[in-house]
């Protein structure tokens, strides 16, 4: 995703468009916050890969992907480097 696109807002329409076909997404530098993913995961059944580098993600999101898991049951790689998780 272009940078330019960035946003959780802009994200989320995306995801409802590409989340049902791709099976890697990268979402890196892309100014999304724990509340964007948590909107986005809803899209994502297909999704094996997932970056989520370099984002504005907190330790919340740990716990937002893994009370969201249901969403993504082919989730094997997930990378969530650069971001404000302690």
């Amino acid at each position: 995703i272009l940078p330019i696109l960035a946003g959780d807002s802009n994200l989320s329409l995306i995801c409802e468009n590409i989340g049902p076909k791709a099976k890697t997404l990268k979402l890196i530098r892309n100014k999304l916050t724990d509340e964007g993913i948590a909107k986005i995961l809803l899209h994502l059944g297909n999704i094996v890969t997932l970056n989520l580098s370099q984002n504005l993600l907190t330790d919340n999101v740990l716990d937002i992907l893994y009370e969201n898991k249901k969403h993504l049951p082919n989730l094997k790689t997930l990378i969530v480097s650069q971001n404000k998780i302690v």
